[in-house]
Parts: structure tokens; C-alpha cells; sequence
């Protein structure tokens, strides 16, 4: 197979096959702890079916707590654009006044697509996402997000460039066995396909952007280029949960009850019966064999003992319950009790194994043990500030990603002024369990003393949407219309002008 000549298509395409095929051991790693799928904890080989079914039952997998708990709460709510903040002043009627950002992530679904695309980014620690021409409808811009397994973008600089040099994504198989891929570059695009003779790549035209338009969003990478997802710094303490689970679990089924001993008693054996000695050793026919024969002489008598293949006595097992007493026909022997072996060290290892790896995800303990009595609703905002902290950073991380791609949609649809504008802002969802009357109050208090414009503090509800924002304006709208005597008195009461008026002079003295 000939080696592609160095800055072709092709050999584009094989150089991002290439690092896909590098990363492909630890994000198959990745998924697989956070499927459950862990580092077997080590038993003897020799051990019995019943240690391993003890093995499989003390995975005890905290990383979905992890990923769940960033994934409920980094997903973007709603859009705004610097020169459309206000959604009431928004000259697009055909969209319900919402901004054409808005109006693409809106067509494209993305309220609920996102959320895979923020579990894959925490898990992996990179994602991609990839901005085309919708095939139905060219005009139209459409939103793709892929894994690091599915694509890859290749950088001149990987730590300070934004746009990346070319990119590839797999549309059909994998990076193993290819079936179909797209090469974009900064202009044109091609379909990559897999022939004897190699890569075959063909040119389909122009993709209709300035730039590559394949995204990136990195976590935690370091200016050597090093990208750390939340899974990985998380497989220690993950290891070390399931090996103190199996711990806990083996004294709980072999330790954790009292050892009855018997010392100066002779053991039972097994021996033979008459109907055991008749099955074994059936009486020989007038057509036996010699060796048939032989075996019939060799038989014991009742009462013999039973030796195994090694010629060893066979001992019967010693029946013990509860129910029963154990008698002993030896007077010299004497019955004891080994203690059993306490429980709760294990349970406190356990725990505090929980609560190193709680500490190292960033996520409150009580996520994973529970503990939530008598916690006021400051207490647990308190116990979510490093969570906070670490969901923001995901959130600046992520957003990126984001607004490159809506600004390379805003090109593809003909909006160059919105395309150029670095001033877009996604608004996140609002996941902080401060209690709602409290915001609402505080932001009357901003209106009344800071002089901050209602509209303005409508986007700070908890829970407003987009949709809600533009409905919300025009209900206002409305009322100002059917009531034109309180929108005069609002207006009076802004410009303070009753103040400025001495509409009752203050009366004579009776001596003047």
C-alpha cells in the first residue's frame, strides 16, 4: 500500500485515523468504567464459584454519580446576541422574536442533544461538533456532535488556535474498519472511502464557511496539549472502592459470625453399606469377563471405609445448627467458639474511601452516601461550592464550542453581521437550590434600588426560558395596551415628576 504524499487529502485523513486510533485505548477505557465495567479485583486462582460471585457483587461503580451530576446542570437554556439582548426589540417576527441563534439550536433539537454531548465531554474530556448545510434545505444551517472516537480535528498550534487546520468524521464504521468518512479543510470538503489500494478520497466542493468547520471543546487541557476528562484521574479511587467492597463483603459472609471448634474428636468416616457395596460391585454373570470378575472379588465388606483416589478415609461432613446439640462419644473432647470478626471497621474504611473519591470528582458526599438530615438550604449550598466551581469551569469550557458553532450557522444562513460578532451568550440552565422566593425578592430589590430594568430581570427568573422571555413581553405589551392609565403612572412614577410638584402648600400660620 503506498504512503499518501504529505499534505494531501489522503494523507490528512490518515494522520487523524492515526490519532484516533492512539486515543482509542483509554476512551474504550473510559467507557468501560463508566459502564460498570472496572479492573477485576484479584482472587486466588484456586478460589471457589462463591468468591467470585462476591467479586461481581462489589462493584460498587460512583462514576455515573459524577457524570449524572454535571450533565443535569451544564446544559444551555437559552441564547442571546449582543445586538439583541432585549427580546421584545428583535425585528423577527416569522421566529416569535426569537434570535436567528436561538432559531438554529431550536430546528436543530438541541435542548435535548446536548446532554450526551455534555456526558461524552466530562467523560472523554473532548468532544467535537460540526456545522454543514442542511441537505433538505441548503440555506439552513445543521448542528453535528461526535465523539473523539468519531472525529478529530487537526490544529497548527493546538493550544492557541481556534480554527483548526482540517478535520475528519466518521459517518459510517469505525476508525477500524472505514466505511465512510468526510474531510473537511478550511474551504472545500471530501468523502473518504477505503479501497485495496488504500484511502480513496473525492472532492465534493465547497462547504460554504471561511473556515474548518469542525469544533473542539477540551477539558482541563494543560499547554502541552494534555487533555483530562473526569473519568480518568477517577480509576485509583474507583479501584480502591471495589477492592474495600469486597473486603467488607467477604467478612460479611465468611467472618462475621461465631467459629465453632471441637479439639480431642475423632472425625467421622464414610463406610461402606450393603446396598452401596451391591451397587458398586454387582454380582458377576455366567458371561463375565475376567475383568468383571476380578473387580467382584475385590469387593469390601460392610463397614469398611471408603477411600478416595488417593487412598485416603473420606470424612462425613459435621451437620451443624442451631437446632442441634453436638455430642461427642470421646470424653476428652472439648467444645469452644472463635469469635466473629467486626464488621464496622470495614463499613468505616468504606466510607471514608466514598468520601476521598467525593473529594477528588469535586462532588458532595452527599450525593453518594446520603446523609441528608437536618441540612438547612445553606448548609448544602456550602457542601456544592466546589461542584459549582468545577461544573462552571465545564460550562466556559464547553460554551466555546458552542458559540464557535452557532456563529459558522449565522455564516451559513447569510447573517455575516451576527457571524462576526464575538458578543453572542448562552445563558445556562439554573440548578442552584436556593429557594425561589429568595431570588425573587432579591430581584425586586435590584429593580427598586439599583435601578435595573424589569425586562432585564425577567431573564434571572429561575426557570425562564427563551420562549418564556419573548411570551412574557408580549403579555406585557398587552396589558400596557388594554391599560393605558398604569402604564402612565408607571411612566409618572420613573420619572419621579410628583416629587418635583408641591401639590399641597403648606397652610398660613394663624399669627401671620
Amino acid at each position: 500500500m503506498a504512503e499518501p504524499k504529505k499534505g494531501s487529502p489522503a494523507w490528512m485523513a490518515q494522520r487523524c485515523l492515526d490519532v484516533m486510533q492512539d486515543n482509542s485505548t483509554d476512551l474504550e477505557k473510559f467507557d468501560d468504567y463508566l459502564a460498570g465495567r472496572h479492573n477485576p479485583i484479584y482472587i486466588p486462582d484456586n478460589a471457589d464459584i462463591e468468591f467470585r460471585q462476591i467479586r461481581n457483587r462489589s462493584v460498587l461503580n460512583m462514576i455515573p454519580l459524577v457524570i449524572n451530576s454535571v450533565t443535569q446542570v451544564c446544559h444551555v437554556d437559552a441564547i442571546r446576541h449582543s445586538k439583541a439582548l432585549d427580546a421584545a426589540n428583535q425585528d423577527n417576527p416569522a421566529e416569535d422574536g426569537l434570535p436567528p441563534e436561538m432559531v438554529v439550536w431550536q430546528r436543530n433539537r438541541m435542548d435535548a442533544r446536548q446532554l450526551p454531548v455534555v456526558q461524552a465531554f466530562a467523560s472523554h474530556g473532548i468532544v467535537y461538533g460540526l456545522t454543514v448545510r442542511d441537505k433538505k434545505d441548503p440555506s439552513k444551517a445543521r448542528l453535528e456532535c461526535y465523539t473523539a472516537a468519531q472525529a478529530c480535528a487537526m490544529y497548527a498550534d493546538p493550544i492557541n488556535d481556534t480554527d483548526p487546520e482540517w478535520g475528519l468524521v466518521i459517518k459510517k464504521g469505525t476508525w477500524r474498519q472505514l466505511e465512510l468518512a468526510h474531510l473537511y479543510t478550511e474551504r472545500d470538503w471530501y468523502t473518504v472511502t477505503v479501497t485495496k489500494q488504500g484511502l480513496s478520497v473525492k472532492h465534493e466542493g465547497e462547504h460554504g464557511n471561511s473556515v474548518c468547520p469542525l469544533s473542539r471543546a477540551v477539558l482541563h487541557m494543560n499547554l502541552e496539549g494534555k487533555v483530562t476528562g473526569l473519568i480518568e484521574p477517577l480509576i485509583l479511587a474507583q479501584d480502591q472502592i471495589n477492592q474495600t467492597s469486597f473486603d467488607e463483603l467477604t467478612t460479611q459472609s465468611w467472618g462475621a459470625f461465631k467459629v465453632r471448634t471441637a479439639t480431642g474428636m475423632a472425625v467421622p468416616i464414610r463406610r461402606w453399606t450393603r446396598r452401596e457395596i451391591e451397587a458398586t460391585f454387582p454380582e458377576p454373570g455366567a458371561d463375565a469377563t475376567p475383568e468383571e470378575l476380578e473387580h467382584y472379588q475385590g469387593r469390601p465388606n460392610v463397614g469398611d471405609p471408603i477411600l478416595d483416589a488417593d487412598g485416603q478415609e473420606i470424612p462425613l461432613p459435621i451437620p451443624m445448627s442451631m437446632k442441634r446439640v453436638l455430642i461427642a462419644e470421646d470424653p476428652d473432647t472439648k467444645f469452644d467458639t472463635l469469635d466473629e470478626t467486626p464488621i464496622q471497621p470495614f463499613l468505616m474504611a468504606l466510607e471514608a474511601r466514598i468520601k476521598y473519591f467525593a473529594a477528588l470528582s469535586q462532588t458532595p458526599p452527599t450525593y453518594f452516601m446520603g446523609e441528608m438530615a437536618n441540612l438547612s438550604a445553606e448548609s448544602l449550598k456550602a457542601a456544592e461550592v466546589s461542584k459549582a466551581r468545577r461544573d462552571d469551569e465545564i460550562k466556559l469550557e464547553l460554551g466555546e464550542m458552542w458559540e464557535r458553532m452557532l456563529q459558522l450557522a449565522m455564516e451559513l444562513e447569510g447573517e455575516d453581521d451576527r457571524a462576526s460578532d464575538v458578543g453572542i451568550e448562552l445563558q445556562w440552565a439554573d440548578k442552584d437550590p436556593s429557594s425561589f422566593a429568595a431570588m425573587i425578592d432579591a430581584l425586586g430589590k435590584m429593580v427598586e434600588m439599583l435601578e435595573v430594568p424589569p425586562s432585564f430581570a425577567w431573564e434571572m427568573i429561575p426557570g425562564m426560558t427563551q420562549g418564556g422571555l419573548v411570551h412574557l413581553h408580549q403579555l406585557k405589551e398587552a396589558w400596557d395596551r388594554e391599560h393605558p392609565e398604569v402604564a402612565l403612572a408607571r411612566t409618572f412614577e420613573q420619572n419621579d415628576i410628583f416629587s418635583q410638584i408641591n401639590e399641597y402648600p403648606e397652610p398660613e400660620s394663624e399669627a401671620a
